[in-house]
């Protein structure tokens, strides 16, 4: 049950998260607030020429195929897609990535991404950034599985000492 739990939430967030990128933090982001009918109109036509919907239904199938190779998880495949499917629709992660485009570029920005993505150039990112985030996750985590004696050793040792006195009350 365990492994079916942890497979599911790789599924959810890294799948999606993999497919659609991870945006940098920046200095200059706006805080969060309502967008402006033709910021969400910018934003909805960049969406749609990045075809992000297709994008993100392909991240949640390629996470399904690999948490596959363990057969327990193959077993509840189905289960898992129509879960995702059911608690991270594309409606609600669309509306999560309006407002984080929103916040993070300006609404001049985000119309000069749409026409670089209508470009042969943009198409090639588009299609190529699949491709180029499994391969920056596949030497993430070799590079990590290299050390994964060390943070055992570490969490090891960490259980092993007592835990900090709680501060007394005054």
């Amino acid at each position: 049950m365990r492994l079916l739990i942890a497979a599911a939430s790789t599924l959810l967030l890294a799948g999606p998260l993999a497919a659609q990128g991870a945006a940098a933090a920046r200095a200059d982001t706006v805080p969060h607030g309502p967008v402006s009918a033709a910021k969400r109109a910018a934003i909805d036509e960049m969406l749609r020429v990045m075809d992000m919907e297709k994008t993100y239904r392909d991240g949640v199938e390629a996470s399904l195929a690999a948490q596959s190779a363990n057969p327990a998880v193959a077993r509840h495949a189905a289960e898992m897609r129509a879960w995702v499917m059911r608690v991270a629709p594309w409606d609600s992660v669309k509306a999560d990535a309006v407002q984080s485009w929103s916040d993070l570029f300006t609404e001049t920005e985000i119309r000069q991404l749409t026409d670089f993505y209508r470009t042969p150039v943009g198409r090639k990112v588009l299609s190529s950034l699949p491709e180029m985030m499994r391969r920056t996750q596949e030497s993430s985590q070799r590079r990590m599985q290299a050390h994964m004696p060390e943070l055992m050793q570490i969490i090891m040792s960490d259980n092993a000492a007592p835990a900090p006195a709680a501060p007394k009350p005054d």
